[in-house]
């Protein structure tokens, strides 16, 4: 058994950490797509910011930040959408309350 992490001691293998990071990603990459109002985007990014912490700290090169880069930046934008949705929901009622 090897040291994986810089900071932490641990016991786990190369192959324990990688299982970890494409488990977090696949996770994250589904609730990108499936967003559900804008939970699925927030579960994404910290998913991605999980695995992306894993992967800074590995001591021995591990691949999938390409998997990061997806979870944070379509997380980002279902995000955004679902404010803008929540937005053009809310700011109507609000206006038409005012003019009363």
């Amino acid at each position: 058994m090897i040291a994986i992490y810089k900071e932490e001691f641990s016991e786990e293998t190369r192959e324990d950490v990688i299982r970890k990071v494409r488990m977090l990603l696949r996770i994250g990459i589904f609730f990108s797509i499936f967003w559900i109002a804008g939970i699925g985007s927030i579960i994404s990014i910290m998913l991605g910011l999980k695995a992306r912490g894993i992967i800074k700290r590995a001591t021995v090169n591990l691949n999938g930040m390409g998997g990061v880069y997806w979870c944070l930046v379509v997380g980002a934008l279902g995000l955004i959408i679902s404010l803008l949705i929540l937005i053009a929901i809310i700011l109507p009622i609000f206006l038409k309350n005012i003019a009363k």
